[in-house]
């Protein structure tokens, strides 16, 4: 029997937090520690450069056995940190996570976009964001 592969896409999915601070909510997007609080996997830090996202223990729901590795490729306080795949196989491939402030309203909004995802894992995203926004009631 043939399986089928997952075909992937580029995946954009966000969530509005309210009025929050972007610094504040830039270490929920850009420590290791803050990661694992809401992302789903293991972080693991990998010095200044990147980090390990260890998906075999995770909150997703999804059965993962594997880890994936990022290098930091452009990172601004308060704004943005992109993680570009290590894997040679993925290197055009990036995970990035973006906070939008509305300056009409001030309410500030976290972006993920992941281009190499299917739809079941954008759903996984969304997922995140909902764990994350409770971490921000400070």
């Amino acid at each position: 029997m043939e399986s089928t592969p997952i075909k992937k896409t580029c995946v954009e999915v966000s969530l509005e937090m309210g009025k929050r601070h972007p610094e504040a909510v830039f270490v929920f997007l850009s420590t290791a520690d803050h990661l694992s609080l809401w992302i789903g996997a293991n972080v693991k830090c990998l010095g200044k450069e990147g980090f390990i996202f260890d998906w075999s223990e995770n909150l997703t729901g999804l059965n993962y056995n594997e880890q994936d590795e990022f290098v930091i490729t452009h990172s601004v306080v308060g704004e943005r940190i992109r993680l570009q795949y290590a894997d040679l196989d993925r290197k055009d491939d990036y995970l990035e996570f973006k906070i939008v402030v509305t300056p009409v309203t001030g309410d500030l909004t976290v972006y993920i976009v992941d281009t190499d995802s299917s739809s079941e894992e954008g759903e996984v995203w969304k997922n995140a964001l909902y764990r994350l926004k409770p971490l921000l009631s400070f």
